[in-house]
């Protein structure tokens, strides 16, 4: 008969847990990693941390930290270790243009586009719009100067009325 014996091996639990922010703003679609420290150190290679949000429809957090926008509004972020916990404030905001490109046939749109005035509307696209989940519908377009030439935004397009001579 053999008889094995095991020293069993006690980790010690966690004292408290806190996170790197205590309040993220980001935009929908966006995500931000939140970092913890758990003290004792020691305690920090051996423990599973868990993260949960208290809205998933307004923010999701994934097993590792990262918190993402899901739509605008706010919800806090949780995290968990040994019965100890450290929270984070997260605000949703609308996401924001940050970048676009304009082409008129294809081609990026010129410095000086020359549009004969009568009843001819030309249509300028807008592509290349980062973040590529943005919503469009803040988007404004306006000419300086109404007797020249009309903008108006029609979805993806700036639509543009020459009305008269001259530059605007």
């Amino acid at each position: 008969v053999f008889v094995a014996c095991k020293k069993e091996v006690i980790y010690p639990l966690a004292e408290s847990i806190t996170l790197d922010e205590v309040s993220v703003t980001l935009p929908v679609g966006e995500s931000q990693t939140l970092y913890y420290t758990i003290l004792p150190e020691a305690v920090g290679d051996t423990a599973t941390v868990y993260f949960s949000s208290a809205d998933e429809s307004i923010a999701t957090v994934s097993e590792w930290g990262s918190v993402t926008g899901v739509r605008e509004g706010h919800t806090t972020v949780t995290a968990t270790v040994h019965g100890k916990s450290a929270s984070a404030e997260i605000e949703v905001t609308k996401a924001v243009i940050k970048k676009f490109t304009l082409t008129y046939n294809g081609q990026p749109l010129p410095e000086v586009l020359d549009i004969p005035y009568g009843d001819n509307s030309i249509s300028i696209d807008i592509t290349d719009v980062k973040p590529s989940h943005v919503d469009l519908d803040g988007m404004t377009v306006s000419s300086k100067d109404k007797s020249i030439a009309e903008a108006k935004r029609d979805g993806k397009q700036v639509v543009i009325t020459p009305k008269g001579e001259g530059e605007t």
